[in-house]
């Protein structure tokens, strides 16, 4: 996700190139670097991540958390028909209300 601050301005999908994309998901590492050229040099930054739970809850998993940096970044996870946000924090993921994250674009998927 592109933007600033906790506002979305564009959605890049990428493909999932993880071992097992059932289970897991690892951004293609050649798409990450192309967006984050893209958005600095449109003055914007890359603001987060979205991904989902196909068979699971809208919630972080283990490995979710164990990737939360502390670097603010705000994490959408889509399960169950719903999406929920979270903001990365030192200590793991802080929910966040979804209207605190302004989707400018209108399309979460």
């Amino acid at each position: 996700m592109i933007g600033e601050g906790r506002r979305i301005d564009a959605i890049v999908p990428t493909t999932n190139v993880a071992a097992n994309p059932l289970t897991a998901f690892e951004v293609d590492p050649a798409s990450l670097l192309r967006t984050h050229r893209a958005a600095r040099e449109a003055g914007q930054a890359v603001i987060g991540s979205y991904h989902s739970h196909p068979n699971g809850h809208p919630l972080p998993s283990a490995r979710d958390t164990a990737r939360a940096n502390g670097s603010g970044e705000i994490w959408l996870i889509a399960a169950q028909g719903g999406v929920r946000a979270f903001v990365s924090s030192a200590t793991g993921f802080q929910s966040v209300d979804l209207r605190d994250v302004d989707a400018a674009t209108g399309d979460l998927g």
